[in-house]
This record gives C-alpha cells, structure tokens and sequence, in this order.
C-alpha cells in the first residue's frame, strides 16, 4: 500500500504551519476548525466539505480526478454535518434557537439545506410547504434518498397552529427548490419513519407516553402489517436501520453480559437475533445510509473500532487503522461501491487529520488537517489511563500530556465530560489540547454513568449524582497526584453542561482539592432542572423518568435533589468560580447559572458569572469559542499560575 503525506487541499488553498518552535496561539484552539466534515461523493469522484477562512463559511467540493475547487459561500449559515444526496446536490444541516409568532418562547429549530453544486444554488429543506406545523425542530433529518435523483424523503409535523400534537408524517421533497408534499400520514404517536428508494415503509414507529405502548408496523402492499408491540416505561426501543438485504430491522440491545449488540427483528418470523456484536464490547453507532441501512457497527471505549456485515471492507478498515497505532480511526464517509472511504485520524500527533482511501489501488492519500496551523511537535501527546475508585471499581480516562515536559509535578486541569452517559476518548479536544500545549496535565475521567464501558457501568452512576460518580473524578485526581505527576497546590476542575455540574459540585463537595472552579452551561440546582423537565415534557414523560433515575435512582424527591445541588452548599466553596452561559441555551436554561451565582454571592464567595447573548448550548457560533477560552485562560493562569516547561 502506498501512503502519500502531501496535502492536497493545503496546497490548493495556500495554508501554512507555523513555526515548528512556536506555540499556536490561543486563538487557532479558540476557532472552529479550518476545515471539517470531509465527505466523499456517491461515485467517489468527488469530495465536500466546509471550509472556514476569511471569506466566512464555505461549502467546497473538489474533483478528484483534476484537483478543481468548487466554492459557495454558505453566508451566515451555521453549517454542521455534510452528505452527498444525489451526484450534484449536497446536503448541509444547521441549527438556530429562534422565534415564531404565536409561540411562546424560543425553541431549538433545524434544518436542511440543499446545495446544487452546479448551480451553486441552496435551497431549505421543506421551505414552503403547505401544512407544515410552524414550531417544531428536527426539520434537518433526512431519512432516506427517493428513487428519482432529486428527490428526499424527510419528516415533519403536519397540523395547524392550534393542534397542540400533529401527526409527524413523512414527505417527499425537491431538492432544487426545497418544497415537501406529504406520501404518508402519521398519528400522533408516530414517531419515525424507516423507507426504501420507492418510498415503501420498512418501519413506522410509534410511542404514547400515556400508555407506554412502543409499536412497529410495516408496509405489506398497500396496507400495515404490526410485527412488534410492546410496554416499555423507558422509551422507544434502540431500532436503528435496516438490514442490508432489508429481511429486518436491526436494533440495539442489551446482551447477556451488559455490553450493548445488533440485533435483528425478522420481518417474516417477526423473531430477534443477534448478528453483530464482540464480548466485553459496547456498540457506540452504526455505520448507515441515507436510507439507514445498516452495514457495521463501531465500537465505544476509549478507541474507536469496527465490525462489518462484509469480511473484506474489515480487512481494509483494520489495514488502514493498523497504520495509526495508538490514536483514534474514524471511517467518516463512503462511495456508494464502498471503493472510495475516508478517515479522520486524531491522538498523539494528528489534529483532526484526514485520508482517502482507494481500496482498489491500496492507496492511501493525505488530505489535509482540521487543524492545519498546529504543528504535530505541538499536538500533546493523549494516553488512556486507568484507576481504581474508592470502592474498587475500575475508571478509564484520558490524559493529555504537555508537549516534550516530565511528567511530574504539573500544574493540573481535571476536565470532566457532560452527558453525563457520554464517554471521552483518544481524540483532539481542543480545549484539552490548548492547556496541555500551555503545560498543564489534563485529565478526563470516565466516571460511572459513561456510556461506551457496558449497561452496567452506565447504571452504576444511576442516583449517583454528587456520590459515587463525583468520588471517581475526585479519585483520579488524587491517584495523579498520589504519584507525583499533578501538583497538590495548582488544580483545577473544568467542565461543560454535566461536566459543569460536576465542577461545581468538586467545589461545593472537594473544597480542599481544587484552587479554581469554572464550569460552562452547569446544572447547579436539580429541583428546578427536574420542575424545568415535567414542564416541558409532562409529569408522566420517559424523558421525566430518565432524568429521575439517572439524577436519584427514581427517588427524586425535592429533598433528595436539594442534598446533590451545588447551588445549596455555596458555604462550603473556598475556590473562586467563574461561571459561562449562552443566553439562549435551551438544553440547560440560564438561570442555572445565575442561582449558582446568587448563592455564592449571598455566602461571600469570589464568583464571576459570564452571559453570552444569542448563544445556545455549545457556544459554537465563530469568535465566540474563542471568547470563552479567552476568560478560561485568564481565570486558570490567575489562579493556578502560567507552567514552565
């Protein structure tokens, strides 16, 4: 196999490293990546992605066969994922909080937009379509490709103004000019849609969350066919596509041993059985189409790895992921032939770096970095680390390493991850990556109540807010400290969403351990989140029951929340606190920040509190990253002091 190192697209553009012996500057971690989302065409003649530059963002495509760039200024869209939809249309989802008339509040709206690359047209998925239910999100997934070339299949909810619950039916829509017409009819318990090219239901999938009845049926001619009918209190089923030769649908579930697995529901014999899955190994997502069929599975843990229906495209996705020992191989896209794939290698030496690969050559092609502006001796190197907690159970973690230092007495930032049933891995984190590459270790526990490790692991954290899953940070901290690789005296814990809630709670529940607190988008108060999520969902709603599990193992009870809530023990912090928020964060509302701060101030603690204006839950619009790592940066080198190394 032949592995070429020139990057394509960086000559094509004129980017250039910085100097070898300098550090990046605050702002290349601060921004979002220069280039994202590579995705290879359905013939593999083709590749597209977003470009970010001076010009703002852009959709570019580029011909394999003659090197030719094709740029369309994507305006102020907020572009995230990419695919092909048909040989000249690709597909660019984005998300905003807006308002509609009528509607009280904001909510979190998506969309699709249909970007002709030979017209450099772009239209909005379902724009102007009659009877489309003005208030709702989710208008961004597409879930299958039509039999005629410009066409897609996507749902909506179809209903007037003052239907509170419409039917969530499924359309076929232009991809020229965006417009959807309604081929299949939900209820108002339909909850997704599962069709072939010709627009056939494989799968209608249905929930009511009064009676907890999950249903599946299934298009057989020209009438419904039920082949799966069950109570479930916890929510729909884990279906996840389509079996390549659609004789099932394929599902996630439990096995015997906790570890989730692919398992297929027969439509014929309307019976499960397993067909993919490894012991001792949790499944992460599957690897589909557009119309969800199913052709492999990836692997969580702190690694990526993978299974495919198809022995040989195993081969080659080992053979490629044997080439980056020790980082983290991710299969992004494929042609339609599975001929042409591309990667995304991150870890030790790889920022976001991504290959074509050509199986029927055996060529590998370097295609360019996310991060094009950090130099690989300037990348910290990422470990997997394991420890034991206080009551023996094992945690896996990553720790990142400052660039060429000892690792001995460092300056320390324990970073956990949100979720909380998320789990970090070998990857580039940006924000790990820029204070390691400032000197300071940075550790990231998966603490019980991670996905990726088994059910179990994950069911472990469950009441355990503020307990057991907050000790096993609090562990690692110390098992680094313990071998003298973190100094005691300059620790800090950092956390986004849960893992803001969990920096607060190191400060409210460790206050000897951490000499600075700085948590983005934390949870602080669990009541008022657990009255915030009956109000929106209803008393009764398996989101409600989720969160009353995962938060007091199904006790949750206004005193049992108030015992795990960092905003009611603001007495016990010694650390100061620096608090960020969007304004317009709609998955954990602002006022959780602003009770954190009124209580510490009510109980003369040093905290600063940060409101971000139009901003949502991540913080992701350009500058705005930066802005937040810029306060960040400020807060630790104040608190903990600027390493030498």
């Amino acid at each position: 196999m032949r592995v070429f190192m020139i990057s394509l697209m960086a000559v094509a553009m004129g980017w250039a490293n910085s100097a070898a012996d300098e550090r990046p500057p605050i702002e290349v971690y601060g921004n979002l990546p220069a280039l994202s989302n590579v995705t290879i065409s359905p013939a593999g003649d083709q590749l597209a992605f977003i470009f970010r530059g001076e010009q703002g963002n852009q959709l570019r495509v580029m011909d394999l066969a003659t090197g030719e760039l094709t740029a369309i200024g994507l305006r102020d869209l907020s572009a995230g994922g990419v695919s092909w939809a048909s040989p000249e249309h690709v597909i660019i989802r984005a998300t905003d909080n807006i308002r509609t008339y009528g509607f009280r509040g904001r909510f979190q709206y998506s969309a699709a937009f249909a970007v002709n690359t030979r017209t450099k047209k772009m239209a909005r998925m379902l724009d102007n379509t009659d009877g489309l239910f003005p208030a709702q999100s989710g208008l961004g997934r597409i879930v299958g490709k039509s039999d005629d070339a410009d066409k897609v299949f996507m749902p909506g909810f179809m209903g007037s103004r003052t239907n509170e619950s419409p039917p969530y039916s499924l359309l076929r829509v232009d991809l020229d000019n965006g417009r959807g017409r309604v081929v299949r009819r939900g209820n108002n318990d339909t909850i997704d849609w599962y069709i072939d090219e010709s627009g056939r239901v494989l799968a209608q999938e249905e929930y009511n969350d009064r009676t907890n009845i999950y249903e599946i049926t299934t298009q057989v001619g020209d009438d419904f066919r039920t082949i799966l009918k069950v109570e479930r209190k916890n929510g729909p089923m884990g279906l996840v596509g389509v079996a390549p030769d659609q004789s099932g649908l394929l599902f996630l579930r439990d096995g015997s041993d906790g570890f989730e697995e692919l398992h297929m529901l027969n439509f014929q014999t309307e019976e499960f059985q397993r067909v993919l899955a490894r012991d001792k190994t949790e499944i992460d997502y599957v690897l589909l189409s557009e119309n969800r069929t199913v052709f492999g599975v990836a692997y969580g843990g702190l690694r990526p790895s993978y299974d495919f229906f198809d022995e040989g495209l195993d081969a080659s996705v080992k053979q490629i992921q044997e080439m980056f020992p020790e980082t983290s191989t991710w299969l992004t896209s494929w042609s339609d032939d599975w001929n042409k794939l591309t990667f995304r290698v991150e870890g030790s030496g790889h920022a976001g770096d991504y290959y074509l690969f050509d199986r029927a050559a055996g060529k590998l092609t370097s295609v360019s970095s996310a991060w094009p502006d950090i130099p690989a001796n300037q990348i910290a190197d990422v470990l997997t680390i394991e420890y034991p907690a206080s009551d023996g159970l094992k945690i896996p973690g990553i720790l990142t390493v400052p660039p060429g230092a000892p690792i001995e007495n460092l300056p320390m930032i324990v970073m956990p991850h949100g979720g909380p049933e998320s789990h970090d891995v070998v990857g580039f984190d940006y924000m790990a990556q820029f204070f390691a590459n400032r000197g300071y270790l940075v550790l990231q526990p998966n603490f019980r109540g991670s996905d990726g490790f088994g059910s179990e692991f994950t069911r472990a954290g469950y009441g355990e807010w503020g307990g057991a899953m907050q000790q096993d940070i609090t562990d690692g901290a110390n098992a680094l400290i313990e071998m003298g690789a973190a100094d005691p005296s300059r620790v800090c814990i950092v956390g986004w969403s849960y893992g803001g809630y969990a920096a607060l709670a190191g400060g409210a529940f460790t206050p000897d351990l951490y000499q600075c607190v700085a948590a983005i988008a934390p949870v602080s108060d669990l009541p008022r989140m657990m009255s915030d999520e009956k109000k929106d969902h209803g008393n009764n709603h398996w989101v409600v029951g989720y969160w009353e599990r995962a938060m007091a193992n199904g006790n949750a009870t206004r005193e049992t929340l108030s015992d795990k809530s960092p905003a009611m023990f603001a007495e016990n912090f010694k650390a100061p606190v620096l608090l960020l928020h969007g304004k317009d964060d709609l998955i954990v509302p602002v006022q959780q920040s602003r009770r954190m701060r009124r209580a510490l101030e009510r109980a003369g603690r040093d905290v600063k509190l940060v409101e971000y204006r139009g901003q949502d839950h991540s913080l992701s619009t350009p500058g705005m990253r930066l802005k937040a790592l810029q306060e960040l940066d400020a807060f630790v080198t104040e608190h903990i002091g600027t390493p030498t190394n």
